[in-house]
């Protein structure tokens, strides 16, 4: 007896909804919104770097918690995180990152060179101190073991790379902000952070990208950060990428004070653009025809 397979491209939230079973859509959209991670920017374009003309290149911009970087997600076949950049609030080591953080200086040293101003960063207090924090937490044999088997768990689920980790303390953000101080600290950061994830999204010679975007609680901070690239690079509206990131995350609320900053960002940008236009404007030669 012939077997028919059918092989759908939408996903199972689509599909019960399709066809009326809204007790499980439901169920499906509550997952999906309180997952740790959600997709916020896709992209799959021609790769300028392959001579083939038919191969894409894939990027994909992941924001969410902290959470997101246990390894069951980073490695999840329709995941597959190649790049992290993690804002934190306190030098703390959580035991999830075990594997990133035992990996973080060989990516360094053998697989990766980027613009020296985040090179220096990334090995600098930050990462010094939660790699001495997981040397000190793995001192004694069960938590070795423990170790030896997350590091197994990983070789196991993905044979590629594991992904790049940039990790950056900024104490005074805070996710219910209405000063102004969270929006200065995280602008003073801004140019190293957006200089990690330019450098990643304009030189990765790979077919596929998959850049995770997130901090401690994924409410504002991460969200915040995309909708900075987005603008600069895409030129993408601040509006319009808070009310994607509010739609497919439940728990983000970007704060007053990162909030006034993005539109502050926004507006500058405006100015200079139409000040340029301006420019151009004035130094073009109208030339005039006499009838």
């Amino acid at each position: 007896m012939d077997v028919l397979y059918i092989v759908s491209i939408k996903t199972a939230e689509e599909i019960a909804n399709e066809y009326k079973f809204f007790n499980i859509f439901e169920y499906l959209k509550q997952m999906r919104l309180n997952a740790p991670l959600q997709l916020a920017y896709f992209e799959n374009k021609k790769n300028n770097n392959d001579l083939d003309l038919n191969v894409k290149k894939i990027l994909q911009i992941w924001i969410g918690d902290n959470k997101a970087l246990d390894i069951k997600y980073c490695a999840d076949e329709a995941i597959k995180i190649t790049h992290i950049i993690y804002i934190k609030k306190e030098n703390n080591f959580l035991k999830h990152t075990v594997w990133l953080q035992k990996n973080i200086f060989d990516d360094q040293k053998n697989k990766h060179n980027i613009n020296n101003n985040v090179t220096n960063n990334i090995g600098d207090n930050d990462n010094k101190t939660n790699f001495n924090n997981t040397i000190n937490t793995t001192t004694n044999n069960n938590n070795n073991n423990e170790n030896k088997q997350e590091n197994t768990k990983f070789n196991e689920i993905i044979n590629d790379e594991p992904p790049t980790f940039f990790s950056k303390i900024l104490y005074e953000l805070e996710d219910d902000d209405i000063t102004d101080e969270s929006f200065l600290v995280f602008n003073e950061n801004l140019p190293e952070l957006l200089s990690y994830l330019f450098e990643i999204i304009n030189t990765s010679e790979t077919n596929r990208v998959s850049i995770l975007i997130c901090d401690d609680t994924g409410v504002s901070t991460s969200p915040a950060l995309l909708s900075v690239l987005l603008l600069l690079k895409y030129q993408i509206r601040i509006s319009e990428t808070i009310k994607s990131c509010e739609k497919l995350r439940s728990s983000c609320n970007i704060c007053k004070s990162l909030r006034r900053g993005l539109e502050k960002i926004q507006k500058t940008l405006d100015e200079k653009k139409i000040k340029r236009l301006n420019n151009k404007l004035h130094d073009t030669t109208v030339l005039s025809t006499n009838f």
